[in-house]
């Protein structure tokens, strides 16, 4: 018999053209109506596209830390989350998983779970308010899933067996968040004997879904992604981890965001 192991890669990335900036006409007309003369007045001026709304207006300033928190405490509040959150027992953490300064949350239940329970609340660039943030929901395995601060990855580990083909599995996603959609850039598989798990088998290592690669360039690939961040993982199960429970006593605190900020 063989085991089987998965390794695939994926990251988030949720701005529009970031490190970039767009100039904006702003007409600003002004009427003399005993004169009847019109005059125009045209000011352009320098904004970041990664704090331009979808509308087309623009925020001058980034969501501060403490603005971002209070909006997901909203958000929460006013979503079926609030409800799951009532009947059964959530720990959550405050983090920085997308590539700004503007704290994430992850939130899963203590009860485990082998599918995706995990949720991860983010803010786009361009807003701050509870009605701007974004939900990747249903994410990680065995209420585990880990990310390298501030590369917009997530990797989520898999372990399972087959008991059909008496094959050990072990699948770890890296993907990239765009267009509301995660899309898995690279994976690693391989296959290993039962009877003896450091003896491998046979080995692939893809690019996307299908594009297979040489370790090499897997591992280069892989490097670029993460950088020299280390992964972070958060692991919900029995809430082992000691973090904090999401109740009605962290919604009033703010999520103890404090606690966060003055690390």
């Amino acid at each position: 018999m063989k085991k089987k192991i998965i390794a695939c890669v994926l990251a988030i990335s949720c701005f529009v053209g970031c490190g970039t900036t767009n100039k904006k006409d702003i007409e600003v007309i002004e009427s003399n109506t005993e004169k009847d003369i019109l005059e125009e007045i045209v000011e352009t001026e320098e904004v970041d596209e990664r704090y331009i709304y979808p509308d087309g207006k623009a925020r001058h300033e980034p969501a501060s830390g403490v603005e971002a928190v209070e909006g997901y405490v909203k958000y929460i509040k006013n979503s079926s989350l609030y409800e799951d959150i009532q009947n059964q027992e959530y720990c959550y953490m405050l983090a920085y998983v997308t590539d700004d300064e503007i704290p994430d949350l992850l939130l899963a239940p203590t009860e485990g779970s082998h599918g995706g329970t995990i949720t991860l609340l983010y803010y786009p660039s361009y807003g701050v308010t509870e009605d701007d943030i974004c939900a990747i929901e249903n994410i990680g395995c065995y209420n585990r899933i880990s990310f390298y601060p501030w590369r917009n990855v997530l990797r989520t580990d898999e372990p399972g067996s087959m008991e059909c083909s008496g094959e050990y599995y072990n699948q770890v996603d890296i993907y990239v968040y765009e267009n509301n959609q995660l899309e898995r850039l690279a994976y690693h598989e391989a296959y290993y004997d039962i009877d003896d798990y450091e003896n491998v088998i046979e080995e692939h290592y893809y690019r996307g879904t299908e594009q297979e690669v040489s370790k090499e360039e897997y591992d280069s690939y892989i490097s670029e992604l993460i950088g020299d961040a280390e992964e972070v993982v958060f692991d919900s199960y029995g809430n082992e981890n000691g973090y904090h429970y999401l109740d009605d006593d962290a919604l009033e605190n703010n999520l103890y965001a404090d606690e966060f900020f003055n690390k």
